[in-house]
């Protein structure tokens, strides 16, 4: 339902002429220039002197959204250029002598778009306006007096006559001024010359509407569909969205100027103030928010979400960015994500990275695979690679260093160059500026690092003192006292497991029952673990023990039990005690870390027995030899004494031989 169209045409005798009004835009102005033509013939006919001037159309009709888009239509067609923003669409008139002068550039000037039901006449009386309203159409000439004058029409000529004076003002007619063709003195215009120029334009119109229907894949040749669609399934909504649409396919935008110049980019969402205003060919791409993905081309398959976000990406491909200039600076990176105002916002030409919070990988340049989630995290990373920082200002101030893993607040923050260095707990390598190959775990541990590398650190503050040592392995040695076990700020190349005190008994599965060879192992007072050194590149002052070792003879070897809690088996042992040794020794015997009597010396006591024996030995040798001489001499005097038995003998046999007979001598004598 609605009222009926029609042009009403008054001559300045005020004789109406009833036309009826087409539908079709196109038809309404031609069917202007036909009754224009009809009028200016009459006159020419007539032979009357008369100006174009006072000739000023008025169509009125209502326009709905599908009638005003397609009218706006026809200006981006034939000029390309979006019309100025504002509340009521609206283009500049343009004069109808000027269209004589075959002038077709102007006609982005021809329309004026205004809605209301009010129709007054606009600006002045050579323009053509389209307005808007619930009135009938009408085509006027202006209320032109009958007064007597010099151009006053004959009686009942139905031609336009040039008024004694410009009812609209001071101001000149353009027309009058600037029409190259006139050739009277009272400026009459040659209507056959006026009607030639307006029908080229008119040809030229149609001519482009032809081009952007075909071209454009818009439906009914500038009509769309009350609900902003398009053919081929695109969708804008808004001054200027999807401007240069030719061939895409299914592409919706929403906002001002969003898709402005996407030609032919296909299944792209823009949602915001110029989102994706520079895309071409790009196809799926979304941008939402102002400026989103305002420089990209042609881009695919990024997604922009944030004021500025991806605002300067070109060709970059498959990147994310939610958030406030969220990757904002970056241009042909591709494959990068961006969650966090600012995160990776100068990222321009890095691969492969992921931010996850405000600011983090901001300063990323052309660093490739770095990953960060958390407030600043990898904050001034510029060139580094290959870097993951999880935790507020994680990895902080690196910027050149590679393959780092930061997990925890303000873990690895400082370092700078350093790089293959792994930290997780707060705080962890939290003061390393270029040492590298360092891995530390837990809270603040090997936190005052600096240049140390290919240390290892497990557990709450583990390698706290360590500066510039490397090649250390810390694990649980937390202390706060100043113990000798407590690691220094150069240390090498040294193995700390627990903290003396604290740690009461050590188990270590499968070192027991294992048959191997090697030197023995002992532990000092102190806790280390080593062997007993014997070179003399170890030892000074050496002398011999001598009576050193004659105490032990005054040792008490004893067997015993250990305590159920120490020994449950109850094996049956063999030593001494250590008390009853240092009142023997005092060196005989170890303290504990109070200075306690822990256990006995035993590889003391063994030395000092081996000096016992061969003292022992000694004598025993002595002993020997005596015995020996002891042993010729006896059997030397044993000799002797047979020799002088036999000598005895012999002595004796010869006596018995000399020996006379033995004389009788009788009592009688």
């Amino acid at each position: 339902m609605g009222l009926k169209k029609r042009f009403c045409v008054f001559h300045p005798l005020f004789v109406q002429r009833q036309e009826n009004c087409p539908a079709s835009p196109f038809q309404r102005l031609f069917t202007v220039v036909r009754v224009s033509q009809e009028i200016l013939e009459r006159g020419e006919q007539e032979r009357t002197e008369f100006s174009l001037l006072p000739v000023r159309a008025r169509i009125d009709f209502s326009v709905d959204q599908e009638n005003e888009k397609t009218l706006r239509q026809v200006l981006r067609v034939v000029h390309g250029i979006p019309p100025a923003p504002h509340e009521a669409i609206k283009w500049r008139p343009i004069d109808l002598a000027k269209l004589g002068q075959g002038r077709a550039s102007g006609f982005r000037r021809v329309l004026t778009f205004r809605s209301g039901g009010n129709h007054a006449p606009m600006g002045r009386s050579e323009w053509i306006t389209l307005t808007g309203g619930d009135l009938s159409q009408s085509f006027h000439a202006p209320g032109i007096s009958d007064a007597p004058g010099k151009n006053k029409p004959r009686k009942n000529r139905n031609f336009l006559q040039r008024p004694p004076r410009n009812p609209f003002g001071k101001r000149k007619y353009p027309s009058l001024e600037t029409n190259p063709m006139k050739t009277r003195s009272n400026n009459v215009i040659d209507c056959r010359v006026f009607w030639k120029h307006l029908t080229l334009l008119l040809l030229s119109v149609l001519a482009c509407l032809a081009l952007s229907t075909s071209a454009s894949a818009k439906p009914d040749g500038l009509k769309p569909p009350p609900d902003g669609g398009y053919a081929s399934h695109n969708t804008a909504e808004g001054d200027s969205a999807l401007f240069s649409l030719r061939t895409g396919f299914g592409n919706t935008a929403i906002g001002f100027e969003t898709l402005y110049s996407d030609t032919a980019g296909s299944y792209n969402v823009a949602t915001g103030h110029h989102a994706l205003f520079s895309l071409t060919t790009g196809n799926f791409n979304v941008a939402t928010g102002t400026g989103a993905l305002f420089y990209n081309t042609t881009g695919d398959a990024n997604t922009a979400s944030g004021a500025f976000a991806l605002n300067s990406n070109t060709t970059g491909h498959h990147n994310t960015a939610n958030g406030l200039i969220a990757l904002a600076n970056n241009t042909t990176g591709r494959f990068n994500t961006a969650t966090g105002v600012a995160a990776l916002n100068l990222n321009t030409t890095g691969d492969y990275n992921t931010a996850d919070g405000v600011e983090a990988l901001t300063l990323n340049t052309t660093g490739i695979e770095n990953t960060a989630n958390g407030f600043e995290a990898l904050f001034s990373n510029t060139t580094g690679s290959d870097n993951t920082a999880n935790g507020v200002v994680a990895l902080f101030s690196n910027t050149t260093g590679h393959d780092n893993t930061a997990t925890g607040v303000s873990t690895l923050n400082v370092n700078s160059t350093g790089s293959e260095n792994t930290a997780d707990g707060v705080g962890a390598l939290g003061n390393n500026t270029t040492g590298s190959d360092n891995t530390a775990g837990g809270f603040q541990a090997l936190v005052n690092n600096t240049t140390g590398g290919n240390n290892i650190a497990l557990g709450n503050d583990a390698g706290l003192n360590l500066t510039t040592g490397s090649n250390n392995i810390d694990i649980g040695n937390y202390n706060t006292t100043t113990s000798v076990s407590t690691d220094a700020a150069g240390e090498n190349n040294t193995i700390r497991i627990g903290v003396p005190g604290m740690q009461t008994a050590t188990f270590i599965a499968g070192i027991s029952g294992i048959p191997i060879s090697g030197a023995p192992v002992v532990v000092n007072a102190n806790g280390q673990l080593g062997v007993a050194a014997s070179s003399v590149r170890f030892k000074d002052q050496i002398k011999p023990m001598n009576s050193a070792s004659e105490g032990i003879l005054a040792l008490k070897p004893v067997t015993f039990h250990y305590k159920n809690e120490i020994d449950p088996k109850g094996t049956p042992q063999f030593g001494l005690i250590a008390e009853e040794v240092a009142k023997v020794n005092p060196d005989l015997v170890a303290r504990d870390v109070d200075g306690k009597i822990y256990t006995v010396r035993y590889d003391a006591v063994n030395a000092m027995l081996l000096n016992e024996f061969l003292k022992e030995h000694q004598q025993v040798q002595e002993l020997k030899v005596a015995a020996a001489q002891q042993q010729k001499e006896i059997e030397a005097l044993t000799a002797s004494l047979k020799q002088q038995a036999a000598q005895i003998q012999k002595v004796s046999a010869q006596l018995d031989v000399s020996k006379p007979a033995p004389q009788l001598v009788g009592n009688n004598r």
